[in-house]
């Protein structure tokens, strides 16, 4: 018999059912929809991050007709765009950002969702127009689904933040993941109730994924899992490790294989089958920062420093690179598709240009590129419209304001040009003075508009903006060039449609220098003129004088600070002898002419060498239109140098400068150097930080011109044409492409220039003077790329660099002979430069084989070096890859991050404050020592000569943050302990380093010429005990920062340094050691409260020494057997103490109060010589 419910069941019930229907979290928002039935996302034109629940960013409209004009801007202030937005059917575009915003198809705001900071993740919509969205605060991690008129239908707060973008099944479950070390995957049922977690095993952002067949697709950052739809574990592939290796975005193709991007270990994209087996992987230089996405024919598009299409068998189909600057990444964290097959991703570089929208054709080519910010790191995923149109968020910043801007990209119609700009300003102007001209811009339509000015002096301001319609603009400009020029200037509105050009035409008055008198001043040194010395005519004379000098030898230095015109009678018997510590001639003024002398510094007769600190013999310091003609210099230390200077001009002159530069110019414009002479120099002419020099018709001996400046107009704005060094033609291209160099040239120098040719030239330049270097930078390439120095013999002794190259990419260097019988400095430098191979090139005699300084993704392989001091120096470097290079010796690494150094043959690798560098399968080494650095990973590598790994650090994190794998010294394994304790090593061990390590045990090992066979750093309570080390190079035992290890009953012989060595360590047990035929002994340094107890110090160079920071010293000698010991008294320890209030240190005695008579009885393991 059935019972009737009772009034307390019902509203028992009532409870339970009100309670089931609420949020996990406290303050659950419970609005019960219009329609309860939910079959899954919406029919829209974007319903979903990378629009469907594969993520295949595949759109079903095309955009063949889109221009990319700016249709219209929306704009947010204090908060930026960073995720992706969807559309609904009405064509409702929603966007996640500070706050939740839903716009028109016009761009006017449609509803905010305010004081909610949703970023990071793209929201989901259902059929029923239900937006599921997530917020990833920390502190306050919701699940949000509203309705479309933006009010709350329900909240769920979770423990953990939500970085992975919601999807919607075809039952309406909600599915995502939260981010923390205890992450979950969840289902969610449109009520907001759960319906199954999933514990995963480490972060996860990554967006799930549904398959055809209704298969669930989570990613951590370590695995991939599968689920069957009842929260059934289906399978789990394991591709990354924890804090090392990630795993990206998912997506799932077509045919149900699963692509998914791995970044940490290099760059890679896997496939998987459905089943859960690996189908391929294909590794992508570069990083990966994009999803992956599918196009219509199964072509996998994913971008991260390059843009890649992959054929679904794993092979490259085509690669675009960004060739205009290469300092960008592709950064979107999804790409969009059209139904027409172009791709639209998001460029973003950290070299000026901020971000962009880029457009791509099917074949890989460029079809168009949007600004969107002047900032770096834009990750809005672009999405497309029904009509076509191309939606992008970005970020900005501009003040110390942040800023985000959404934009719609497709055809304007009926849109207006905006009108001429109005320029107001001065008109004569004042040369080298900044001077204010303002621009009033104005567009019939009232568009946001962008003004470009063009000065008329090769400079711009590119379009600047935005501006109001009707705005006045204020911009300054100098001249730095007295003459006529035209001010030009342009508007554009926001859909890139511009105006007319209008000017304004300005003038610099030129010099009143013709006005001056032009009286005549004569020096004679025998008299009988009006001076005797040029200075005293120069300090009487007026502006615009002529000063003639008679034939004599003038010992003075001069300062010229007036406009005149000095002459010399004679060029060859005219001579200004000047002291060497000080410029013989300076010039401070506009307008100087010196003309027709011979200048040296030799006045005192002493060698160059005795002073200090010398100077070439002219100066131009901060002037313009001067002259230096018809001269003679013979100056040692440099022949003429022009800093800050313009419009001046060196012609015919005769320079021979045996320790110093020809021409030395810094920061200088349009200066001209023609028909001068250049012999003996030590080193050639160099241009530094200056354009539109004019270099013509000059004859170098021996050297050539050297460029440097970081900028591209330093490089790119000169005229260099008609010059040779050693009788052979220096070339000289600029903003060139396409050509090859012949095989007669004296010197190569290219600016701006791609895909030139320097191949099979012999460049030799061989003389006996080892005081004269032959050339600076024989082949020079600055702002190029995809040049090719291939295959060149180069023979020049006391060379600068054979082959340097500045912000140049995409380049090779191969195959090229590079040698010096005496001395070069360096073999082939690189500089700010990104992406170029240097391989197979023998380089030989250099002090320094190959120099790597800023500069990126570099490939540097097979290359055989043999050099003086250095063969591979990497500074400030990162990405590059060093591979199967042979012979060398010294190999330095500093300030550097993210190398990879594979299968190289070296003997002494150097790692100096850096991380993050892999060091894989070296062979033939002797060395590898960190200095300051962290995160270095070792695998693979064989040390069959000893030497092994040596780590110096004063900070924990340089001991202890490594990963050492599989290296051997001697054939036997170097044993590595970072973070661990209760642990014995094995007697077989060749080498081994505790770091942050506890209870080790180190017993019975036999090592043998090994530099440093046992080292412990930052580590405690490890015994090291009964072990056998002989012929130690550096030391046999290494303690630093490190306290209560017991180091006992060793044998340690013949140690070229120290057998035991404490840095900074304390309360250690050193007792029971034999210590026979080592340089020292024992060596505590900042070391207090260690115990030296029995041990036996026999015929050591030094038995043992002590260095404190205090006169205090608690360390204890204690009843030691020294062979030295007088036999009665004390046995006195010297050591050195410095008290903080000396600069210096001094003696300080430890006593071993009570000596052993005789030595112990420790006993000696036999010893394999290896």
């Amino acid at each position: 018999m059935l019972k009737r419910p009772t009034a307390l069941g019902i509203i028992l019930l009532f409870l339970i059912s009100s309670l089931s229907s609420m949020a996990i979290g406290s303050n659950n928002e419970s609005i019960k929809p219009s329609n309860d039935t939910v079959d899954g996302p919406m029919d829209s034109p974007w319903p979903t991050f990378g629009h469907d629940n594969r993520h295949t960013g595949r759109s079903p409209y095309n955009t063949f007709d889109n221009p990319g004009t700016i249709k219209w801007k929306f704009w947010i202030n204090n908060s930026h765009f960073d995720a992706s937005a969807v559309i609904d059917n009405d064509d409702i575009i929603y966007i996640p950002g500070g706050s939740f915003y839903a716009l028109n198809p016009n761009g006017t705001l449609k509803w905010k969702k305010e004081h909610i900071w949703f970023q990071d993740t793209c929201p989901v919509i259902d059929e029923n127009g239900i937006i599921y969205s997530s917020n990833p605060m920390r502190t306050d991690p919701y699940l949000w689904a509203l309705y479309p008129n933006g009010t709350t239908k329900w909240k769920v707060k979770f423990d953990a933040s939500i970085k992975s973008s919601p999807i919607i099944g075809e039952d309406g479950t909600i599915y995502f993941s939260t981010f923390d070390e205890n992450a979950k995957f969840y289902a969610i049922n449109p009520n907001g109730t759960i319906k199954w977690s999933y514990d995963a095993d480490f972060f996860s952002q990554s967006s799930p994924a549904i398959g055809d067949d209704g298969t669930i697709y989570f990613a951590s950052h370590v695995s991939l899992f599968a689920f069957y739809p009842n929260g059934t574990l289906k399978w789990e592939l394991k591709l990354g490790y924890k804090n090392f290796v990630f795993l990206g975005q998912l997506t799932i193709g077509d045919d149900g294989i699963i692509y998914i991007p791995r970044s940490g270990d290099g760059s890679h994209l896997h496939a998987v089958y459905p089943n859960g087996t690996l189908k391929w992987k294909i590794k992508l230089e570069l990083g990966i920062n994009t999803a992956p996405n599918i196009g219509s024919d199964g072509t996998i598009y994913i971008g991260g420093g390059r843009f890649y299409a992959i054929n679904p068998n794993g092979t490259i189909k085509w690669i675009y690179q960004d060739w205009d600057n290469y300092e960008y990444e592709f950064k979107s964290r999804s790409n969009a598709i059209s139904a027409d097959g172009i791709i639209y991703s998001v460029i973003s570089d950290s070299g000026g240009w901020g971000g962009n929208l880029i457009a791509l054709n099917p074949n890989g080519t460029l079809r168009w590129r949007k600004t969107i910010s002047s900032i770096w790191d834009q990750r809005f995923s672009p999405i497309i419209g029904s009509d076509g149109t191309v939606y992008v968020g970005s970020s900005n910043l501009e003040g110390g304001y942040t800023f985000g801007e959404f934009f719609a990209f497709g055809r304007v119609e009926n849109n207006t040009p905006p009108d001429k700009p109005e320029i107001n300003g001065p008109s004569p102007a004042r040369v080298r003075e900044e001077q204010n001209y303002t621009f009033i811009v104005n567009d019939i339509d009232s568009d946001e508009v962008y003004l470009w000015a063009d000065w008329g002096d090769d400079t711009n301001t590119s379009w600047i903006g935005v501006y109001k319609s009707g705005e006045e603009i204020i911009l300054q400009h100098t001249w730095n060039k007295r003459g006529s020029y035209t001010i030009s200037a342009k508007v554009k509105d926001m859909h890139d449609v511009e105006g007319e050009w209008t000017t304004l035409e300005v003038s610099m008055p030129k010099s009143n220098i013709q006005d001056m008198s032009n009286n005549i001043i004569y020096v004679d040194d025998d008299g009988g003129a009006d001076y005797t010395r040029i200075q005293d005519a120069i300090d009487n004379a007026n502006e615009g004088d002529t000063i003639y000098v008679f034939n004599g030898t003038y010992n003075e230095n001069i300062i010229v600070d007036k406009s005149v015109y000095i002459t010399g009678e004679n060029s060859q018997m005219t001579i200004i002898d000047g002291a060497a510590y000080e410029f013989v001639v300076t010039v401070l003024n506009d307008y100087v002419t010196i003309n027709g002398f011979t200048i040296t510094n030799d006045a005192d007769g002493s060698p160059c060498l005795d002073y200090p600190e010398v100077y070439p013999g002219i100066r131009l310091l901060d002037v313009n239109n001067c002259t230096i003609s018809e001269n003679i210099l013979e100056v040692d230390w440099g022949g003429i140098q022009i800093d800050n200077s313009l419009d001046c001009i060196i012609f015919n002159n005769n320079i021979n400068s045996r320790l110093g530069s020809s021409i030395n110019i810094q920061n200088s414009y349009a200066i001209r150097l023609l028909n001068n002479i250049f012999y003996n120099c030590y080193s050639g002419m160099i241009i530094r930080d200056s354009t539109y020099l004019r270099i013509l018709n000059n004859n170098f001996d021996r050297n050539g011109i050297t460029l440097r400046g970081s900028n591209i107009d330093h490089w790119n704005t000169h005229d260099i044409s008609n010059n040779t060094k050693n009788g052979k033609p220096i070339y000289y291209y600029k903003n060139t492409n396409n050509i090859s160099i012949t095989s007669d040239a004296g010197q190569i120098l290219l600016a701006n220039c791609s895909y030139i040719s320097i191949k099979n030239i012999t460049f030799t330049d061989i003389h006996n003077d080892f005081e004269a270097y032959s050339s600076h930078d024989l082949i020079q390439l600055g702002f190029s790329s995809y040049c090719t120095i291939h295959n060149n013999y180069i023979s020049i002794d006391y060379i600068e660099s054979s082959i340097y190259l500045y912000d140049c990419t995409h380049s090779n260097i191969s195959d090229n002979l590079i040698c010096t019988e005496k001395l070069g400095d360096t073999g082939i430098e690189i500089i700010c430069c990104t992406n170029n191979s240097i391989y197979n090139n023998s380089i030989l005699n250099y002090y320094l084989g190959i120099r790597v300084l800023n500069s990126n993704h570099n490939n540097i392989k097979c290359n055989n070096i043999v050099s003086i001091m250095q063969d591979i120096y990497l500074l400030s470097s990162s990405n590059n890859t060093l591979y199967k290079n042979d012979n060398i010796r010294n190999f330095i690494i500093y300030n550097s991050i993210d190398n990879s150094i594979l299968k190289n043959h070296f003997s002494e690798l150097y790692i100096y404050s850096s991380s993050r560098n892999i060091i894989c399968n070296n062979s033939e080494n002797r060395c590898i020592t960190l200095y300051d650095s962290s995160y270095i990973t070792l695998i693979g590598n064989n040390f069959p000569s000893g030497g092994g790994i040596i780590i110096t650090g004063e900070s924990e994190e340089f001991w202890n943050t490594h990963t050492m794998v599989q290296n051997y010294i001697y054939g036997k394994k170097i044993e590595y302990f970072s973070n661990i304790q209760n642990k014995i090593v094995s007697e077989e061990a060749g080498q081994v380093i505790l770091a942050n390590a506890s209870n080790i045990l180190i017993r019975n090992l036999s090592i043998n010429s090994v530099r440093r066979p046992v080292q412990i750093g930052f580590s405690s309570h490890n015994i090291i005990d009964d072990n056998t080390l002989i012929g130690s190079e550096d030391c046999g035992i290494y303690i630093f920062s490190s306290e209560n290890n017991v180091v006992s009953n060793n044998s340690m012989s013949g140690t070229g340094s120290t057998a035991v060595a404490a840095f900074y360590s304390m309360s250690n047990h050193i007792q029971d050691n034999s210590f026979m035929d080592n340089f020292m002994g024992v060596l505590l340094r900042y070391s207090e409260k260690n115990r030296i107890m029995k041990n036996n110090f026999q015929s050591n160079i030094i038995h043992a020494e002590f260095h404190y920071t205090a006169a205090k010293s608690d360390n204890k000698w204690i009843q030691n057997y020294w062979d030295d010991w007088v036999g009665f008294g004390p046995k006195l320890i010297s050591g050195t103490i410095y008290p903080k209030f000396l600069s210096n240190g001094f003696w300080w005695p430890n006593f071993d109060w009570n000596p052993a008579e005789e030595p112990f009885d420790i006993p000696t393991r036999s010893v394999k010589i290896e």
